[in-house]
């Protein structure tokens, strides 16, 4: 018997300044809460890891225009090795997630952190980009029904602490 299952894909990554993405993403009330907390989260970033020009790829609920409702955003940030090495335990990493959490201790901005110059034949890169990259065609509430997924685009964004201020 031929299984059904399909293989996850590596997305294709796509090149927004903030206002493009602000334009396409923040198109009611909650969705515009969520992306000021996107943009004080970038602050924290450069401020934290002491960056002068941040890469940040998008992807998760906020992006997916049809979810109207999306309750984080889920940013994956691009550290030089210097920036990388200094925040090995994570410590800069969670204090930045830590700022940002509802009352139910959700976390808002969602941060994750990848090495810059990997590529998708890193373990680490490819897991990330796939996880960020499909969604499971079928979830039901005990989990995922089957193992089809459908690609979605990841955004990137290439930012200057004014573009944030």
């Amino acid at each position: 018997m031929k299984s059904k299952a399909t293989l996850p894909c590596i997305p294709q990554i796509i090149d927004f300044t903030l206002n493009e993405f602000e334009e396409k993403f923040s198109s009611n009330p909650e969705r515009k809460i969520i992306f000021e907390i996107f943009k004080k989260g970038i602050r924290r970033c450069f401020e934290l890891y002491n960056l002068d020009v941040i890469e940040i790829l998008l992807g998760g609920s906020y992006t997916n225009e049809e979810n109207q409702a999306p309750n984080d955003i889920d940013p994956l940030i691009v550290l030089p090795k210097q920036q990388w090495d200094q925040d090995r335990k994570h410590t800069i990493l969670n204090e930045i997630i830590r700022e940002f959490q509802n009352s139910h201790k959700k976390n808002i901005f969602d941060l994750h952190k990848i090495l810059a110059g990997v590529s998708n034949e890193h373990y680490m890169f490819y897991e990330l980009m796939t996880l960020m990259g499909n969604s499971p065609e079928s979830k039901i509430e005990a989990g995922i029904k089957d193992m089809k997924f459908k690609c979605k685009d990841l955004f990137r964004l290439k930012l200057k602490l004014q573009d944030v201020q």
